[in-house]
């Protein structure tokens, strides 16, 4: 179950987030937050121009959350452009190359209703 929180701005320059937060399968707890300005060094750093591929979710603690627009698939990194993958537990350091094939890898549906054969 998620907890939510919202820090509501005392002024228009002051700044928002959005907080979620939930417990993990191995007992600790998770919080994601959300704010109106996104991190961007560290994936720009990593991608290059492809930057432009991704949207920022938010952050677990130091780990950023960047969603690719076509796979839908995260890639998590911190400031350094090391690369995250989640668990269930939390998230675990793993190669950059084994983050970019999950990123960059397009799942397409093997629903056997979109297949040749299970259309007729």
């Amino acid at each position: 179950m998620w907890k939510v929180s919202v820090l509501i701005r005392a002024s228009p320059d002051a700044p928002f987030f959005i907080t979620l937060s939930t417990s993990l399968k191995g007992g600790g707890a998770m919080k994601i937050e959300f704010s109106e300005k996104p991190v961007w060094g560290p994936l720009e750093a990593t991608v290059g121009s492809r930057c432009e591929e991704f949207m920022f979710m938010g952050r677990v603690g130091a780990i950023f959350l960047y969603k690719h627009i076509w796979t839908r698939h995260y890639l998590n990194l911190d400031h350094d452009g090391r690369a995250y993958r989640f668990t269930g537990e939390g998230y675990a350091p793993i190669p950059l190359e084994e983050a970019f094939e999950h990123v960059f890898t397009m799942n397409i549906p093997t629903h056997p209703f979109l297949t040749p054969q299970g259309r007729g």
